[in-house]
């Protein structure tokens, strides 16, 4: 998007990051990961910022270092993982035990976007609509607001703007107006 900005005709300063499920846990690793424009890469699109204005993220999951899901989760029950090898393969790995070695520690530390949150971040607007006080199946496992919630908990630590559909008791939050405010964007 932005190394074809001007042939777009689209303002690369606003961006903004939104979707579902795992689009949503991409648009929140894109709001908390570090920049990684390399200002030196002979491929102009890498030099270009990776960072947006702010993210909508619906059913998001918090991180995607699984191993963390239970501090917020509780344990996993049976048939929440498809099978044994569901976790390692979605790190590219082959067991479980990979999982723990430095280089597993390392491709779960960059998915893990609760690890990136700073100060600095996008603001995020979350609608994790199925709060439920407890998963009782794979969907709920992957979508519960618990996770909002976590992703909640760490952004304002940070001091980021975090708005959680779920916890707007007053008003519901409608996702293009938080996007207009985000990208300054004028009209309805």
């Amino acid at each position: 998007l932005r190394y074809k900005a001007g042939e777009w005709n689209i303002d690369k300063t606003r961006v903004a990051a939104l979707g579902g499920s795992a689009g949503a846990g991409t648009s929140l690793w894109l709001s908390t990961h570090d920049d990684m424009a390399d200002a030196s890469a002979t491929d102009p699109v890498l030099r270009e910022s990776t960072r947006v204005c702010c993210a909508a993220l619906y059913g998001t999951q918090a991180t995607y270092d699984v191993l963390r899901w239970e501090s917020f989760l509780g344990p996993a029950q049976p048939g929440f993982w498809t099978n044994d090898a569901e976790l390692p393969l979605f790190y590219g790995l082959g067991s479980v035990a990979d999982m723990k070695s430095p280089v597993g520690e390392k491709a779960r530390h960059e998915c893990d976007m609760l690890s990136w949150i700073s100060k600095d971040d996008a603001p995020v607007f979350i609608d994790n609509a199925l709060d439920v006080p407890k998963p009782a199946n794979r969907n709920e496992w992957l979508h519960t607001t618990q996770h909002a919630r976590t992703v909640k908990k760490e952004l304002q630590a940070a001091g980021v703007e975090c708005v959680l559909v779920q916890d707007e008791k007053e008003t519901k939050p409608k996702v293009g107006d938080f996007l207009r405010k985000y990208l300054h964007a004028g009209g309805q």
